[in-house]
């Protein structure tokens, strides 16, 4: 399989930390798909996310519509973006008096990725490693939830970082034991023919996720990262996981039979969607 590298230029502004400031896709859809996505609630509250200096629109959000993307965030870095709420008719809503902001992170995002901050209506997104989670914006009205926009992905990447844009067809996915680098199985095709993966309840193992393509050769990630989700009708309180890129840590919770899917994944967006592969988790 052949790659086309291009280099990934980041339009961030720079600040010290303590400044306020499976198959080919073309990733140039993204925002049309996005849009595509949701059908626009007319009666929504409005969320428009900016950057303060320039008033260059980032994302506009209602409740049922997704438009645009935050820039990603260097590492060591932080940015700064500028929220403001309307009501479905555009009338200005400020956040004073009984209404307020209010942020939280998506259900099973993972919380050690980015550190929000809040001060008014500038939102301001620290760096703690690379990866990449999800938060909604939320606005109340004294203490009820008026707003809650949908799931805003955030990423932190390395300055300079080489972005795999073309990554071809993957025939397979490889699951490798991260201390030993041992092959534990592999995904082909539409359906998952080996043994499940066995745990114990209390047990976590770490592993490589690897999206093979034609050449039988990894796919560099770049800024893509994998994406575990629980398939159809699997127990939430049987495993639980965290990702660092590529790496998958799974931690047993409670004896029970879960399947989970390792998407390919870039700025919420699925690249890659292997079988599931199911997990067995034992009492001991």
């Amino acid at each position: 399989m052949q790659y086309r590298i291009i280099l990934l230029t980041l339009a961030l502004a720079i600040t010290p930390l303590s400044a306020c400031g499976g198959s080919e896709h073309d990733h140039s859809h993204h925002e049309d798909e996005a849009h595509d996505d949701h059908e626009e609630d007319v009666e929504s509250d409005r969320l428009t996310i900016t950057e303060p200096d320039s008033g260059e629109v980032l994302v506009v959000a209602s409740t049922g519509h997704l438009h645009g993307e935050l820039p990603p965030v260097a590492e060591e870095q932080s940015l700064t973006v500028a929220l403001d709420f309307a009501d479905s008719e555009e009338n200005p809503l400020d956040l004073s008096g009984n209404l307020h902001a209010e942020l939280r992170f998506a259900d099973g995002a993972p919380e050690d990725i980015l550190e929000l901050g809040l001060d008014d209506n500038l939102l301001t997104l620290t760096s703690i490693k690379r990866g990449q989670t999800s938060f909604h914006v939320q606005l109340f009205e004294d203490d009820t939830l008026r707003f809650e926009s949908p799931a805003l992905f955030a990423r932190v990447v390395t300055l300079g970082e080489e972005h795999v844009h073309d990554h071809g067809d993957i025939s397979r996915v490889d699951i490798i034991n991260a201390d030993d680098d041992t092959l534990i199985t592999s995904i082909e095709g539409d359906a998952y023919s080996g043994d499940p993966l066995q745990l114990s309840a209390g047990e976590s193992l770490t592993v490589k996720v690897l999206y093979i393509g034609e050449s039988d050769a990894p796919m560099e990630m770049g800024d893509h990262v994998v994406l575990p989700v629980l398939a159809d009708a699997s127990a939430e309180d049987v495993v639980e996981w965290s990702v660092d890129v590529e790496t998958v840590t799974l931690t047993a919770l409670a004896p029970g039979e879960v399947q989970v899917v390792l998407e390919l994944n870039y700025f919420g967006m699925s690249m890659h969607t292997p079988a599931a592969l199911p997990i067995v988790v034992s009492a001991d």
